[in-house]
């Protein structure tokens, strides 16, 4: 008998063990070598942290040969890790949707952070803009939804109660947080019935 590690085959119903060759077992030996230090290249390539990340985005926003776009989720991105480190990502986000106007994700990003700092009307203004360049995008729901928290905010109330109804609606009925925030409005309202 063979000392060699031996291998299934089957064909059929019928199953056949065959020896493995040694260069067979190279093979798979070098093969499995390959994929170990592949996954090694790419885990040196992944932001271990939020630094991280920070130091790879910069460095891609200013490389060469990025197209309009990718620059943009770059951009995107940047703002994402800056806002989460508790830096200022505006900048970032001002200068993805200058690129790809259609970047939704960015605008509303823009509208929270400025509803953050108070700034209801900008928020307001900035959602508003962001929707009409990105009006068949998947996300109108939510940046809708965004907008009449703004608009109440602000103290728009009407304005707040057809931004949360367009946001029913552009989910589907399937987004909670637009009939949260509606019933909650209508709950405030004082009572016309009196």
């Amino acid at each position: 008998p063979s000392s060699r590690p031996k291998t299934a085959i089957s064909s059929g119903s019928k199953e056949q063990t065959l020896p493995m060759s040694p260069a067979m077992l190279n093979t798979m030996h070098r093969e499995s070598e390959d994929c170990a230090q592949a996954r090694s290249e790419a885990a040196e390539h992944e932001p271990r942290s939020d630094v991280d990340a920070l130091r790879m985005y910069s460095e891609a926003v200013s490389a060469e040969g990025l197209a309009s776009s990718e620059r943009a989720n770059v951009l995107f991105n940047l703002g994402n890790v800056l806002e989460r480190l508790g830096r200022d990502g505006e900048k970032a986000y001002r200068e993805c949707v200058a690129l790809e106007a259609g970047h939704l994700e960015a605008w509303t990003n823009l509208g929270l952070l400025l509803m953050k700092r108070g700034l209801y009307e900008a928020a307001a203004a900035e959602l508003k803009r962001g929707l009409a360049a990105a009006a068949a995008t998947a996300n109108v729901a939510e940046a809708t939804n965004n907008l009449g928290v703004a608009l109440e905010k602000c103290d728009d109330l009407e304005s707040a109660i057809d931004a949360y109804e367009r946001a029913i609606d552009a989910s589907g009925g399937g987004d909670p947080r637009p009939l949260t925030n509606l019933g909650s409005l209508f709950n405030r309202l004082p009572d016309e019935t009196a």
